[in-house]
């Protein structure tokens, strides 16, 4: 039987949690991955900015369609690791924000509209995602 701390109350694995019960700082063997746009949201300073849409249009659509998809999914899951992280210190320093999103942001959004031409013709990444959701829908 394992227990862990759950907003500072200890709690055994046979008990059951409510919603309420439950933050982000549960104490784990291993943590649950959050999953979004976190660096990119913070920089824009909304999750539904065009931007962070095409960014996880692009993961979704394409990369997460492609033949390349396990390679993505091993970098998408180390992101999810450390970019909540990254996020939460942007929103308390702007100049960090401002650096990442003109240095990160604003190059892989703009980089997706000119590179993934090219990744078509060399790669066939886009082309891939798209016979695969064809066959699979």
């Amino acid at each position: 039987m394992s227990d862990s701390l759950i907003n500072n109350k200890k709690i055994n694995s046979n008990e059951s949690l409510n919603s309420h019960d439950v933050n982000w700082h549960i104490q784990k063997e291993k943590d649950p991955i959050v999953k979004g746009c976190f660096i990119a949201t913070a920089a824009m300073d909304s999750e539904l900015h065009p931007h962070v849409q095409s960014l996880r249009d692009f993961r979704d659509n394409i990369l997460l369609k492609s033949k390349y998809k396990d390679t993505f999914e091993h970098l998408l899951e180390k992101y999810y690791r450390f970019s909540p992280q990254i996020a939460r210190y942007m929103r308390k320093n702007k100049l960090i924000k401002l650096i990442l999103k003109y240095v990160l942001v604003y190059p892989i959004v703009f980089g997706i509209k000119i590179v993934l031409p090219i990744l078509n013709i060399t790669l066939g990444i886009e082309r891939d995602a798209i016979l695969k959701n064809k066959y699979n829908n």
